[in-house]
């Protein structure tokens, strides 16, 4: 360290010594030059007069030459002072202009000489010269960018306010307005090729050929401009096309839904179905106009199978009747069902019929779909229930038991799933139409609380039948006998016409009228010993039965000719109320699948 402050110190001491050196060479020469003049004079014996004058032309030379050599550097040094002046002041406009800070370095100008401050502000000036000239270039290079892609897109360019140059983030702004152009270009570029190619797919498939500007500049070769605007125009001359386009698959739809039914019912032969089929596919006018004629020739053939084809509606509409649960009422206020008119009119109303019942199908399919799943599960309840009123089933071995309950646990919660469901679609229903929905007349709720009521009055009639009998079996209890009419009425008193009569063996089995109106005529037998039936007289004229099984007491009935007046009045009573109810059950039990086991699988 102190090495280097003294070699520096010798230099400066080095320096100033030549420095004073050159200085004395100086006054050598000038005294050499003084010496030389006096020399002259002296040879030339020139008065003191002239030498004064010689003197002073010599020193005046010589402070007038070191008078320029001043000036000189003075003009020297005030040119090196405004070249710095102004090379300062572009350091500060530049910084400026750049958004960048003052960056004149005190420290790099302290202890310098005019020319090496001069150099060292040059070389600032051209390193922010050189960043000018880049930020410029980039900023030109991205506005021609811009304004190429906003005349591409119709769209308005960024306004960027600047004097003399952009700063970074003015730069940035533009960088990222570009980008975000040049992806709304490609976007657009995607969007109007997908457009353009279902504008011509479209064109050909209505067999049409451009009309308009629009139309013609949507399916030419010359890539149309990306505006907004074209965008939405081409959007909607798509939506238009397609609009047509699938009125058009709807009507070809619609046709060959008609012809194919039209050829069912002509029976019209398979392979003349096939080539019509192959001939004519998709969805276009030519396609269109021939389905309409082909239309037309079955239309024609069918006005003249008129009947045959009135009473395959006919057959139709009684299918859909059963599907839709029709009752006897919406049936018959359909009285063209009757007639026998085979005409043109005739014909439409049964298709009008037709249609309507399908509408009304497919609009409920899934209320009559879950009613019919109930049912199968009803049906499969009731079967169940049967087999717990056989006493029997107490004897059977091998888990038999266990597994019928399991099973009708199972059956249960499938029912009361089912008819959770047929209660929240039937009352969506009434909220949409404002009417219930019914079952044979009978809005589907009663219907269901109906039928599950009628069984259990059912199931429970049979109990108490077979209790009964069960005891007058069992102790040997007289039966009620029939009453016997007087021959010859007695004068004294008249004949007990107002009173109900004795009960007989008949009314023991007679049921009150509602439960006539739910019991089916069928009388379950109770399970006893295997003896012997027998039939004897009890001493007050009534009728003893020691049976053990009830199909022994009517087999024995029979046999002994008291059937008829036992037996079958009970059935002609039972079963002429009981029709009505057991036509309904009927229809139900006619979706009823083989087990339970089918219909889990559906829920």
């Amino acid at each position: 360290m102190f090495f280097g402050f003294y070699c520096r110190i010798w230099r400066n001491l080095s320096r100033m010594a030549t420095d004073e050196q050159e200085w004395q060479e100086i006054f050598q020469l000038a005294k050499s030059i003084r010496e030389r003049v006096e020399e002259h004079c002296g040879k030339y014996d020139i008065s003191e007069d002239n030498r004064m004058k010689c003197r002073k032309a010599v020193f005046k030379h010589t402070k007038n030459l070191y008078d320029g050599m001043s000036s000189e550097l003075d003009r020297k040094e005030s040119e090196l002072q405004e070249k710095i002046k102004d090379l300062l002041q572009e350091i500060a406009q530049l910084s400026q202009d750049l958004g960048l800070e003052h960056c004149v370095e005190d420290l790099r100008l302290a202890g310098k000489t005019l020319v090496e401050r001069e150099l060292t502000l040059l070389d600032q000036v051209k390193e922010l010269r050189a960043e000018k000239e880049v930020r410029m270039a980039k900023f030109n290079c991205l506005s021609e960018q811009e304004a190429i892609l906003c005349e591409q897109l119709c769209e308005p360019r960024a306004v960027i306010i600047f004097q003399g140059i952009p700063h970074d983030d003015q730069v940035a702004e533009l960088e990222i307005s570009v980008r975000h152009l040049n992806e709304l270009k490609r976007k657009r570029t995607e969007q109007m090729e997908t457009l353009q190619s279902e504008i011509n797919l479209l064109f050909t498939e209505l067999e049409r050929i451009p009309g308009n500007a629009l139309e013609r500049e949507a399916v030419g070769s010359n890539p149309p401009q990306l505006s907004s605007r074209n965008i939405v125009n081409f959007q909607k001359l798509k939506d238009s096309l397609q609009t047509q386009a699938d009125a058009n698959e709807a009507e070809a739809e619609n046709l060959w839904k008609k012809i194919h039914d039209l050829w069912r019912r002509l029976k019209t032969e398979e392979e003349y179905c096939l080539s019509i089929q192959n001939a004519l596919v998709g969805s276009r006018p030519s396609t269109l106009n021939g389905l309409k004629k082909e239309l037309e020739r079955c239309e024609e053939e069918k006005r003249r199978n008129m009947q045959s084809f009135i009473l395959e509606l006919r057959v139709e509409l009684e299918a859909l009747w059963e599907k839709c649960y029709a009752s006897g009422q919406e049936r018959t206020e359909f009285f063209e069902m009757q007639s026998t008119d085979f005409s043109e009119d005739l014909l439409t109303a049964h298709e009008c019929e037709v249609t309507k019942w399908k509408n009304y199908y497919n609009n409920n399919e899934k209320l009559l779909e879950t009613f019919d799943q109930r049912g199968s599960v009803w049906a499969k309840w009731l079967e169940l229930e049967a087999i717990e009123d056989d006493p029997g089933r107490l004897s059977n071995r091998g888990g038999a038991l266990l597994k019928h309950e399991k099973e009708k646990k199972t059956t249960k919660k499938l029912l009361d799933k089912a008819e959770s469901e047929i209660r929240k679609l039937a009352a969506q229903y009434f909220k949409d139409n404002g009417t219930h929905f019914c079952i044979r007349g009978t809005p589907i709720v009663s219907y269901i609380d109906d039928e599950k009521a009628f069984a259990a009055e059912e199931r429970q009639d049979r109990k108490n039948l077979r209790k009964k009998l069960a005891e007058e079996t069992k102790s040997g209890t007289p039966m009620s006998r029939k009453r016997r009419m007087p021959a010859t009425p007695v004068s004294s008193k008249k004949p007990n016409m107002g009173k109900p009569p004795i009960p007989s063996m008949a009314s023991t089995f007679t049921r009150t009228p509602q439960k006539q109106n739910h019991l089916k005529g069928k009388l379950p037998g109770t399970p006893s010993d295997r003896s012997r039936f027998n039939l004897r007289n009890g001493d007050d004229g009534g009728l003893i039965s020691p049976a053990s099984t009830y199909s022994e007491f009517t087999n024995h009935l029979k046999s002994t000719g008291l059937s008829s007046s036992i037996i079958q009045p009970l059935a002609a009573q039972n079963g002429q109320r009981t029709a009505g109810r057991r036509d309904q059950l009927q229809a139900v039990k006619m979706t009823t699948p083989a087990s339970a086991a089918d219909f889990t699988n559906q829920f």
